[in-house]
């Protein structure tokens, strides 16, 4: 067997900040009304995660709802599985959730909270606040899937480098270093095809090679700006439903906020035209 084979046998992953997490689990909770469907994904990405996502939601999919939003929340693991996933989620079109760091008033000014917090969506589209677990970060490979939403929220995601782990690191410190270079790049091309196609910018793509596998990289303000901008989506948006009076947290407004009810109904019936497309696209593929 070549070391290529036997590299590639071992599994490239991308190191976790949370190695001793739960393997991925998954459930799928709906809002029969709207025919909507949601999946809560947590845990360590895996190999064959991808064929169990797969499994998960084409039944609903078959049933006439749409995956109307996918709460991942990881540490990372398989970069491969990672891919796949977020494959499937770039055509169904659907929302990605990561989670959020929340700001707290504290003697009159905002201050970020310490810990992330992970929302899961239970039936009927009720938010459960998830607190604490090892868990409740997107880091790693859970920014493929992130990444692959139609939309993307949250504000804790975390990037590094891609690298070999257990049997395949061994292996591939023991390979020569013209071997071991050629090896990389080309896992490292295959990866950097990958996020240019989810739009990706540049300036975020280069932090992530920037950022040994040891450590990690969470995306300051102006990265998560630019991954949560979908151009199309924001001016069709403007165009049909015109701007949003939506009120967010600020001095002027005694730190209160309010939503433009009307302008989040328009906007979601615009989301859901892009899933109805989706779904069709993604069980056309299954078939």
């Amino acid at each position: 067997m070549s070391y290529r084979v036997q590299l590639l046998s071992a599994v490239l992953m991308l190191s976790s900040m949370c190695l001793r997490a739960e393997a991925l689990n998954m459930n799928v909770t709906t809002y029969d009304a709207e025919k909507k469907a949601f999946a809560n994904l947590w845990g360590t990405i895996e190999f064959g995660d991808d064929q169990k996502f797969r499994q998960l939601i084409t039944p609903y999919l078959q049933r006439g709802y749409i995956l109307y939003k996918v709460n991942i929340f990881s540490g990372g693991g398989n970069v491969h599985a990672a891919m796949r996933i977020g494959e499937q989620i770039k055509t169904l079109q659907t929302r990605t959730i990561a989670p959020t760091r929340f700001a707290r008033i504290i003697n009159g000014q905002p201050v970020e909270n310490a810990y992330p917090s992970c929302w899961f969506t239970e039936n009927n589209d009720i938010p459960k606040p998830v607190e604490g677990p090892d868990w409740c970060t997107c880091a790693s490979a859970c920014f493929l899937i992130w990444a692959s939403g139609i939309t993307r929220e949250g504000n804790h995601v975390g990037v590094h480098r891609i690298t070999f782990v257990n049997e395949g690191a061994s292996k591939f410190g023991q390979m020569s270093g013209p071997a071991a270079r050629q090896m990389y790049q080309r896992e490292q091309a295959n990866f950097q095809e990958y996020i240019r196609k989810l739009d990706v910018p540049s300036v975020i793509a280069e932090r992530l090679w920037a950022t040994d596998s040891r450590s990690m990289h969470f995306l300051v303000k102006s990265e998560l700006e630019l991954m949560q901008s979908t151009p199309y989506l924001e001016e069709q948006t403007l165009a049909r439903c015109g701007p949003s009076k939506t009120t967010h947290m600020s001095r002027a407004n005694n730190w209160t906020s309010t939503q433009d009810v009307k302008h989040v109904y328009c906007y979601r019936d615009l989301l859901m035209e892009f899933m109805r497309e989706g779904t069709k696209a993604y069980l056309q593929e299954v078939r």
